[in-house]
């Protein structure tokens, strides 16, 4: 009898470790998108092409100029030009039907290919550039998606949000499904703190150990779901190299760190509201 309930003592203690630690994944994962949110949605901003068409027949100190002139400004990440040549061979690429070569004349115009900093792909700001932009004399036209950069906008405040409430609804039900296992896994023991109480050890003396073992599980599992969310990461990674340039190595330590004390402290509060509700609790009531 006594091997039988030890047995099943230390699988309800494993099945809670098994649920803190599914739980306490769930929620690293609505955390990881939640705090990368900002940082992928600056990825997406930053990766829409703008495109400045310069004007035939322009020398080239003067295309130099203006090289060196966009160079500086400070809403330019990055920098290509693309000649006449070039964006020739790149339109056939992509359109191999038609045949340009009958053409005495290549039509398409030279450009410089910029990506901007995120803090600028907004629509006042666009205005602003496209106005500067139009303004140089080697510029003939500044072409940019109005509708991908407000398709953008709008994708991540509605998606915000939506992780926003995700995120509160899964802490609400984990922290529920913590508490619950916990106390589920202490009433195989409520006989146990009964009869501890009636041979006169004090409150403090009688939860001690299941204070410290519910730290003990709540440590476990934390260090379960954080190695279990970086395997899926470095797995994500693995697939899509470009999910690496969204990591915040501080942010991510963070994460696996607020996981491993959530475990920890939520699973020895709910220890000790279990407890304490087996010691106020009458005899009779125990069965």
């Amino acid at each position: 009898m006594f091997n039988w309930k030890k047995r099943r003592f230390r699988a309800n203690h494993f099945y809670a470790i098994l649920s803190i630690s599914l739980v306490l994944f769930l929620l690293g994962i609505t955390g990881f998108l939640f705090f990368n949110g900002k940082k992928l949605a600056e990825h997406f901003k930053e990766d829409i092409e703008f495109s400045a068409y310069l004007k035939d027949d322009l020398p080239p100190e003067s295309t130099t100029g203006l090289q060196r002139y966009l160079q500086h400004q400070p809403f330019v990440k990055s920098l290509q030009y693309v000649s006449k040549d070039q964006a020739r061979a790149d339109y056939m690429k992509a359109n191999p039907d038609e045949d340009l070569s009958l053409l005495d004349k290549n039509v398409l115009p030279a450009s410089f290919e910029m990506k901007f900093h995120s803090a600028w792909v907004r629509a006042d700001s666009l205005q602003r550039i496209q106005g500067l932009m139009t303004a140089q004399p080697a510029v003939a036209d500044f072409v940019f998606e109005s509708t991908t950069v407000d398709s953008v906008d709008a994708n991540v405040r509605r998606y915000g949000l939506i992780l926003l409430l995700v995120s509160g609804v899964i802490l609400l039900i984990g922290l529920t499904v913590i508490d619950s296992t916990v106390r589920l896994a202490l009433y195989s023991q409520r006989m146990l703190i009964r009869s501890m109480q009636l041979v006169g050890a004090t409150q403090s003396f009688i939860m001690r150990p299941f204070l410290l073992r519910g730290a003990v599980n709540g440590l476990v599992s934390g260090l379960i779901a954080v190695g279990s969310m970086a395997v899926l990461m470095q797995y994500a990674i693995h697939q899509l190299p470009e999910l690496a340039l969204l990591q915040d190595p501080l942010v991510t330590a963070g994460l696996f760190s607020l996981m491993i004390l959530t475990g920890i402290l939520f699973s020895s509060l709910s220890s000790l509201l279990a407890t304490r509700k087996y010691l106020r609790m009458q005899l009779d009531q125990l069965y």
